[in-house]
Formats: structure tokens, C-alpha cells, sequence
């Protein structure tokens, strides 16, 4: 009965006109069936090697991968600026409040009335006094702008304000260094007259020897490194304030 029900069905797609013959129930059985959704024996099969399907996991795999880098740059948009950039600057700042701090010593030494390291005595010793005082008060203020440059809180203060002041902080040592070799070597060879009236009685070759050995190369490193440091604050603001608006 089996094989008879397998033959009918076979049968029932063959013409109507009359018994089948041989031949047309051979090429029956040797024709292929299409397998539809409701085939049992198309169960299983794989359809990933079809082009619409290999178009669709195409297209899925690159939302994916865009989705994921999209995620990424949103995560680095929203993370905040990061303060342990190896950025070679960074030591600059420390330099100069260390730097700072060491040349109010002296000068606070002085303004108490101190005479060690002097080529002599001003006519005014009140306005000496005054001039160490306003000096040691400005060394303090490029100590703490030093740490502003490279500390994280300094990102928080007016970017434009603390480039200012940092550029007041290498262009008049900057000019004294330029004035002090331009002058000093050639009033120490006789061919260069200082200014010597502040002074009641002063030892001329020794101020002008303490000025270019001492003074002299000590705002030229000071000048340096708020270049540095400068350059440090402007680039990592400069990277922060991107990652934000991006």
C-alpha cells in the first residue's frame, strides 16, 4: 500500500489522458520536488550561503561595528580631560614654583635688612626695601601659576587669562636677559656706562659679575620653562575643550 500511496502521488501531477507509461513515471521519480517551508526534509538546511542572506549578515555586521565605534567616541566625548597625559612639558611647571620659591630667599633675606651677596649700599634703603618686598610677592604669584599650568585645577580658570599672565611670565625675564647680555659685557669692559646714581657706594665689577653669573641665567631658565609650561597648558586645553565639543 505504501509504495501504491507513493505512486498515486506521483501520479497526480502526471496528465490525466490515461495511464502513465513507463517512461513517464521514471522521469516522475527522477524529478526534482521544490522543498518548501513545510518540506520536513527542508528542516534544518542551512541558508547562509543564499546571496540575500549573505547580503543581510553583510549589513548587520557592519551596523554592528559602526554602532560599536560610535559608543566608543561617545565614551570619549564624555570622559573628562585626562591629567596623566605623558606630555613632556608637565616638569616645567614644577620647575618654576620650585624656582620661584628659591629666589624669594634671598630677597626676602634682604628686605629684612641683609647685606650678604650685595655689591654695596642703596641712598634709599626704604625703596630697597619696598622693591625686595614687591619682588618676593611677584615670585610667590609665578609659583602658584607654575602649578596652574600643569595641575588639573588650573583647567578650570579662564583659559585666555592664564596664557596672559603666563606670557608676562617669559617676556620680561625674557627682555632682562636680552638687556643684562647686551649691556653688561661691555660696561664691564669700560665701553658701556651703567646707571650707578641709586647707589651710595657700590662695588661696580662685582654687581656687574653677580649679574651676569647669577641674575641673569636665572631668568633665562625661568623664562624657559613658562614657554614650556605655556605650551603644555595651551595644548592639553586645547585637547580637552575638543573632546567636549566633539
Amino acid at each position: 500500500m505504501n509504495r501504491l500511496g507513493r505512486k498515486g502521488r506521483r501520479w497526480n501531477h502526471l496528465p490525466v489522458n490515461g495511464p502513465p507509461t513507463a517512461v513517464q513515471e521514471v522521469g516522475a521519480v527522477l524529478r526534482p520536488r521544490p522543498r518548501g517551508k513545510g518540506d520536513p526534509r527542508g528542516c534544518g538546511r542551512s541558508t547562509a550561503g543564499r546571496p540575500e542572506n549573505r547580503n543581510k549578515e553583510t549589513h548587520m555586521t557592519e551596523a554592528a561595528v559602526g554602532s560599536d565605534a560610535g559608543q566608543r567616541q561617545d565614551a570619549s566625548a564624555a570622559a573628562p580631560p585626562d591629567d596623566s597625559l605623558p606630555r613632556r612639558g608637565r616638569w616645567a611647571g614644577y620647575g618654576i614654583c620650585v624656582w620661584s620659591s628659591l629666589y624669594v630667599v634671598p630677597h626676602v633675606y634682604w628686605a629684612a635688612g641683609g647685606t650678604i651677596g650685595m655689591p654695596g649700599v642703596f641712598k634709599e634703603q626704604g625703596g630697597w626695601i619696598i622693591a625686595n618686598v614687591g619682588a618676593s610677592v611677584v615670585l610667590c604669584i609665578a609659583a602658584v601659576l607654575g602649578l596652574a599650568l600643569v595641575q588639573p585645577w588650573g583647567r578650570r580658570l579662564p583659559r585666555r587669562l592664564v596664557l596672559a599672565v603666563a606670557a608676562v611670565g617669559y617676556v620680561v625675564p625674557g627682555l632682562h636677559v636680552i638687556y643684562g647680555y647686551a649691556t653688561k659685557p661691555f660696561a664691564l669692559a669700560g665701553r658701556y656706562e651703567l646707571d650707578l646714581s641709586p647707589w651710595a657706594r657700590v662695588d661696580e665689577r662685582k654687581l656687574i659679575l653677580t649679574d651676569l653669573l647669577i641674575f641673569e641665567p636665572w631668568f633665562l631658565v625661568e623664562a624657559i620653562m613658562f614657554i614650556v609650561a605655556s605650551l603644555y597648558f595651551a595644548r592639553s586645553t586645547r585637547t580637552a575643550s575638543a573632546a567636549v565639543r566633539d
